[in-house]
């Protein structure tokens, strides 16, 4: 299973950019997934407690800061957006499980809910992977086996 996780910060919302440069900046030290958790329960994107954040995770303060004022940053964020626009996300955050999308915050449980399916191979839509392969195999063989039998090649020498 994957998770992406995609910085596409929203301009209505005045910590979403700051967040989203803190996301990029935690990553080089291989803190960008527990920073990515940290913001989704966060209310201040105040660059103090974005820089405390870091910091109780282990990542250097000081590199965190200059990534966070650098001009680099910025475009780092850019191909997310363009991801999110291609695949035709109206607004974070949009998760895929599987077959399924959310749009919006959804809880806990729906989301374990839907990795589990997900997992075990189960959708709403169309059969499980493992049923299908069956069912294409069964197909395979009642197309392949009589033909075997009716070829030239498959009758006996006169």
């Amino acid at each position: 299973m994957n998770l992406v996780r995609l910085n596409v910060p929203l301009e209505s919302h005045p910590g979403a950019r700051p967040a989203a440069r803190a996301a990029i900046c935690a990553e080089p030290s291989g803190r960008r997934e527990a920073y990515a958790d940290f913001l989704f329960r966060t209310e201040s994107f105040e660059q103090d407690v974005l820089v405390a954040e870091a910091s109780r995770l282990g990542v250097d303060a000081a590199a965190f800061e200059r990534c966070l004022s650098a001009p680099a940053t910025d475009p780092r964020i850019e191909p997310d957006a363009a991801v999110q626009r291609e695949a035709g996300m109206r607004g974070p955050p949009t998760t895929y499980i599987g077959a399924h999308r959310f749009v919006g915050a959804v809880s806990d449980e729906v989301l374990k809910d839907a990795i589990d399916r997900a997992a075990r191979g189960a959708t709403d839509r169309g059969v499980p992977a493992w049923v299908y392969l069956v069912l294409v195999a069964g197909i395979a063989a009642a197309i392949v086996v009589p033909g075997r039998r009716n070829s030239p090649e498959a009758s006996p020498a006169r």
